[in-house]
C-alpha cells in the first residue's frame, strides 16, 4: 500500500476532520495572548467531545452502509460531527424558550 493511499484512507480523512474540527474550537475559546491548552479543553468538555465523536462515527457508518463514503465526505463527516449536535442542540433549546 502506498503512502499516499494511506493518508488519503477515508478513516484518515476523518481523523483529520475530527482535528480539524478541535482546532477550530481551540481558536474560538482562545484569547489572542492566551491559548487553551487542549487537555484542560478537552477535560471541560467531556460529553460534547464524546458525543461529537460519536455522531462522526455513526454518520461514517452510515456513508460507508450507502457506498458514499469517500475521502472528503469522510473529512466532511469529521469535520462537522460536533457542530451538527451543537446546532440540533440550540434549535432545540430556543424552541424551548418560545
Amino acid at each position: 500500500m502506498a503512502v499516499i493511499d494511506l493518508i488519503s484512507h477515508p478513516l484518515a480523512m476523518l481523523a483529520y476532520g475530527m482535528a480539524c474540527n478541535l482546532l477550530m474550537a481551540l481558536h474560538s475559546a482562545s484569547k489572542p495572548d492566551k491559548p487553551v491548552h487542549p487537555v484542560e479543553f478537552l477535560r471541560s468538555r467531556p460529553y460534547a467531545i464524546g458525543l461529537g465523536v460519536v455522531a462522526s462515527l455513526a454518520a461514517f457508518g452510515g456513508l460507508h452502509a450507502t457506498d458514499e463514503l469517500g475521502p472528503i465526505t469522510a473529512l466532511g463527516v469529521g469535520y462537522a460531527g460536533s457542530d451538527i449536535l451543537q446546532r440540533f442542540a440550540d434549535r432545540a433549546a430556543s424552541r424551548l424558550q418560545r
